[in-house]
């Protein structure tokens, strides 16, 4: 959320500072009939959809306490929080950038 500086607060790296910008995420994703939203950073936000697959979201990751908890978010959030002011870098995740052999090895749908 924005204070009246115009200072955001992500809640769920909790970084704080007017470079952070706002974006709505779907707890579970639009295309599963999402609708509740929170307000994160967009830094946050593009992690998020770089790490996970939508069904992971949807089955396992849809809190922000559940997608904080998570080893890979929980380092991202602590490298995030050491680079200062300003935007970060985000990097698919060797897992999602091979989903689809995941899959195809343990069976998930």
């Amino acid at each position: 959320t924005k204070d009246m500086s115009g200072t955001f607060h992500c809640p769920l790296c909790e970084r704080e500072g007017a470079f952070l910008m706002p974006s709505k995420h779907h707890l579970i994703p639009k295309s599963r009939e999402g609708r509740e939203t929170v307000e994160i950073c967009e830094d946050c936000h593009r992690q998020i959809h770089a790490l996970f697959t939508l069904q992971e979201l949807e089955r396992e990751h849809n809190t922000i306490e559940a997608l904080r908890v998570t080893e890979p978010m929980r380092r991202w959030i602590k490298w995030a929080g050491k680079q200062g002011g300003g935007r970060v870098a985000v990097r698919a995740s060797h897992a999602k950038k091979n989903w689809h052999q995941k899959d195809k090895i343990y069976g998930a749908v």
